[in-house]
Formats: C-alpha cells, structure tokens, sequence
C-alpha cells in the first residue's frame, strides 16, 4: 500500500485494500481464543506466522499466538489480554486490519457500533507472551473449537514492557 497516496485513483487502491484487508470478529469474553474469519484464512493464511501482533491506535501491542487447523486460523494464547487491558464486561466486536507479516491494526468497538478507546499511557505498552513452552510450527492435531483451544491466562505469562522512543537530533 502506497503510504500517502495523492492522486484518486491512488486514493481508491488505497481504500480498496483497506477494506480487502479488514476483518471483523467478535470476541466473546468467556472465550480466549478466536477464529478469524475463513475469507482471511483463504487470502492470507499462508502468510501468518506462530505468532501475531495486534496494535491498537495508540501504538498498545499485543502478541498472541496463532493455531492453524484444517485450513482455519485462530488467535490465542494472549488474545484475551485485550479483556483486562480494554476493561471489557460484555462481548465487543473487534476490527482487524492485516498489515502483513503478522501483524494487525485493531479496533475494538461495542455492540452498538462505538469505538472503545484504548487507556492512554504515556508510552505505549507491549504485551508479550511466555514464548519458552511454545514450539515453532504449527501442531496439525489441535481440536477445532475455541473454548478447547482457549487458553488459562496467569499474570506470570506475559511480560510488559515500556518503550521509549527517543529521537536524536
């Protein structure tokens, strides 16, 4: 995608890959994992990786780890740290733009359509899963249900970690 288009017709290759690119979930909040959509598992199932990174607009990063079954993608050890983060009581709709290389821009929103924004920080806060346990390929005989594929989710597993970015003049 061409980062600042300037003519129409750049303006509309750049609209219609966004909307390509989107995907919209629904995050159960008794549930830690998900199924992404089979339109995305088809498009770009091929390219993800073991783990994926989602980003919220205020830079906020959180690493899940991705299962593949039968051709199906899920998000899911980490994904349900957008629970406690978010604040979330109720079930929401989650807005994922694949940015390639694993790594999505999200949007989550309620069920009536409005944004829920991010709690602000001074840096952004990176989110990163215990990667110690987890193998670098797929595991092909994974059962094909989120409430089997969820995982338990202990403080000890993810690691936060504050960035500065510093610009030297």
């Amino acid at each position: 995608m061409h980062p600042n288009p300037t003519t129409a017709r750049d303006k509309l290759i750049a609209q219609l890959q966004v909307k390509y690119n989107t995907y919209i979930v629904e995050f159960d909040i008794n549930e830690g994992a998900i199924m992404l959509p089979n339109m995305f598992a088809r498009d770009f199932g091929n390219e993800v990786r073991r783990f994926a990174t989602l980003v919220d607009p205020l830079g906020n990063q959180f690493r899940v780890l991705v299962e593949k079954i039968k051709g199906n993608v899920y998000l899911t050890w980490g994904w349900f740290a957008l629970k406690n983060f978010y604040n979330i009581p109720v079930e929401v709709w989650v807005l994922l733009l694949y940015t390639r290389l694993g790594s999505f821009a999200i949007i989550l929103k309620d069920r009536l359509g409005q944004v829920i924004d991010p709690p602000p920080f001074v840096s952004p806060i990176k989110f990163n899963t215990d990667l110690s346990r987890v193998g670098t390929k797929f595991v092909d005989d994974l059962p094909e249900s989120t409430e089997l594929l969820s995982y338990e989710h202990h403080g000890s597993s993810f690691g936060i970690a504050y960035e500065e970015k510093i610009n030297i003049l």
